[in-house]
């Protein structure tokens, strides 16, 4: 737990030199560009490598048990490799909403793919380690991938072309670079294979269809405004609202990860057991996240101005109202997603559909209202946490029909209060200064540590 807690830090740490690096490079307008391609990447993640990474994950004991893990893997590698050469010609589709007079279409379509099977293979076989319990491995290569990827990205800004598309092909080459070399380590870290793996297209299409059919909305809501807003308001404006609700969301995912990172490896260790000890497992995961990601909302509310100082260029400050917006919609997020991982550890992934499809309906209806009338373009934030809180309402009152569920009523309400007590940095937010900022969010980030701690030691 130390040493992923030890390399989550650092990646954080990096993490968020990357978003006051980004903010300093780059105007509002071509952050904008930027969260655009980010949106058609994440379309890809979402629909193609997700559902296909889960169902690695939900295998990936079992494979090893019957000596096929080196074949499962170098199988999938093979597949999504493939399938991501779809993001090129959806760039070409796209190009009237990307103006770039320094680069062609074609080198934006190809850095798009590096990105893409990037972050496709390092999501999919550095996860993989960790769910082997190879932590030293896995907090190694998070790390090596953040970093490296940060410094690509700033010496090809400065040295090459100051272009969003240069940052992110940076990004991209780390990714793909670390990933391949996950792949290489558990190839090398288990038993050879006694039997060759066969793909099940018929068991991959039934377990994943539910999943790339529930993340077309998952995309709708947390990534669609930035594409269908594209070109239809001001781009300056947009690119404000993107970057706090991105640094909301980077924020958000990882504390979000760590907690995965400590709570998942044994979460699917008991897939294979019986459905009392699968709902014990999930009644666990649930009541050692929930309290924690609301600490978190807190946290990020509260010292939103300080967090924007601190993160972001001084003509991005006026973002803090968007990050504070973007914290709420995160935490309906992560709630929904520790819920939904219920339905998948039932395999009843398709009981879930229809939550994301209500929220879907909200977010697309909201968005597209707002894209038809640019003036209401501040309502944005209020129509993803709609959106969000729609789907962990449904999704939580559909899966009291599936399992037995634990309310960790006293948890919540004791981690509530607890995380209000941050309340009185609020009195230091008129104009913060950088070391304002600096101690500000600290003092208050050791603080929310030890309420994670805390959080950890609650008996379940």
């Amino acid at each position: 737990m130390l040493l992923l807690g030890f390399g989550r830090a650092a990646q954080m740490i990096i993490m968020f030199a990357s978003y006051r690096l980004l903010s300093s490079f780059f105007t509002k307008a071509e952050m904008s560009s930027y969260y655009f391609l980010l949106s058609i990447a994440g379309l890809f993640g979402l629909i193609i490598a997700n559902p296909i990474g889960m169902y690695l994950n939900r295998i990936i004991h079992q494979s090893k048990n019957h000596k096929q893990l080196n074949s499962v893997v170098l199988s999938f590698f093979k597949a999504m490799t493939i399938l991501s050469l779809v993001t090129v010609p959806i760039v070409f589709i796209f190009q009237t909403k990307l103006s770039n007079d320094d680069l062609s279409i074609l080198i934006i379509a190809l850095a798009l793919l590096v990105f893409v099977l990037g972050a496709t293979l390092n999501g999919t076989f550095v996860s993989i380690l960790n769910i082997l319990s190879e932590d030293r491995a896995f907090v190694i290569l998070t790390t090596l991938t953040a970093l490296i990827g940060l410094s690509l990205s700033v010496v090809g800004v400065k040295f090459i072309l100051l272009n969003p598309i240069i940052w992110i092909l940076g990004q991209g080459i780390a990714l793909a670079v670390f990933g391949l070399v996950a792949l290489i380590l558990i190839c090398k870290k288990i038993d050879p294979d006694t039997s060759s793996f066969k793909l099940d297209k018929d068991q991959i299409i039934k377990f994943s269809m539910p999943i790339l059919f529930t993340n077309i909305f998952v995309w709708i809501m947390s990534q669609s405004f930035r594409f269908f807003l594209k070109g239809n308001v001001d781009d300056s404006l947009l690119g404000e609202m993107a970057f706090g609700l991105g640094l909301a969301t980077a924020l958000a995912v990882a504390v979000e990860y760590l907690f995965q990172q400590l709570l998942f490896p044994s979460f699917y260790a008991a897939l294979g057991d019986d459905k009392l000890v699968r709902e014990d497992s999930w009644n666990k995961l649930f009541s050692k996240s929930a309290p924690a990601f609301i600490c978190l909302t807190i946290y990020m509310i509260t010292l939103s101005p300080f967090i924007i100082s601190l993160l972001a260029d001084s003509k991005f400050h006026g973002a803090f109202v968007f990050f504070a917006l973007g914290a709420v919609v995160e935490l309906f997020r992560m709630l929904g997603n520790m819920v939904n991982m219920a339905y998948q550890s039932e395999m009843r992934t398709k009981d879930s559909i229809l939550s994301y499809v209500y929220g879907g309906l909200v977010t697309l209806c909201g968005i597209v209202f707002i894209s038809h009338n640019p003036e209401n373009l501040y309502y944005t934030p209020f129509v993803l946490i709609l959106g969000q809180f729609t789907i962990f309402s449904s999704l939580f009152l559909r899966l009291r029909k599936i399992i037995t569920i634990n309310y960790p009523v006293k948890a919540l309400l004791k981690f509530l209060f607890l995380g209000l007590l941050l309340l009185p940095a609020l009195f230091f937010r008129k104009d913060p200064n950088l070391i304002i900022s600096v101690v500000v969010c600290s003092v208050c980030g050791l603080y929310l540590l030890f309420l994670f701690y805390q959080i950890q030691k609650e008996k379940a």
